[in-house]
């Protein structure tokens, strides 16, 4: 996993990584429009560090766990889904529904760390082997800056 600064965001700064899927049982083929977009951001002060994952199609997220405590969000898509005109509060989990994306239920897990959520996302998008590099081990490594 090398981790990059994402683009047009301030202090703190957000990390990015980026990848294409390949299929289990045949890795010389990649599903066309299936990615994985994974985000971090540091712990600032007393807001959590913040751990975005999500499975891409097309260029729309169909599934994702997001991991900011204290973030709300309102379902406004999910009509006869349980938690639909509801807001959520804290780690939450994205699915498709009829009316596309948009609609969450909460995620109780514990810890709430970047190898707990990425595991959890992994299993949730059906994503096989997992492996997770913390993207603080790739700043370390050198993964992140080219030079001038």
């Amino acid at each position: 996993m090398a981790w990059t600064k994402k683009l047009n965001h301030s202090d703190p700064v957000w990390y990015e990584y980026r990848s294409a899927l390949e299929y289990a049982d045949d890795p010389t083929e990649t599903p066309e429009g299936l990615m994985v977009v994974c985000q971090w951001k540091r712990k600032e002060g007393l807001k959590p560090e913040t751990w975005n994952f999500g499975l891409i199609f097309s260029g729309g997220r169909i599934y994702g766990i997001d991991s900011n405590e204290l973030q709300k969000h309102t379902n406004n898509v999910g009509v006869g889904r349980p938690y639909f005109r509801r807001t959520i509060d804290g780690i939450h989990e994205h699915t498709w529904s009829e009316e596309g994306y948009g609609y969450v239920e909460p995620l109780a897990l514990v810890p709430i760390d970047g190898p707990s959520v990425w595991k959890a996302f992994a299993a949730g998008g059906g994503i096989a082997d997992p492996g997770f590099v913390h993207p603080d081990k790739a700043i370390n490594d050198g993964q992140q800056e080219l030079g001038l």
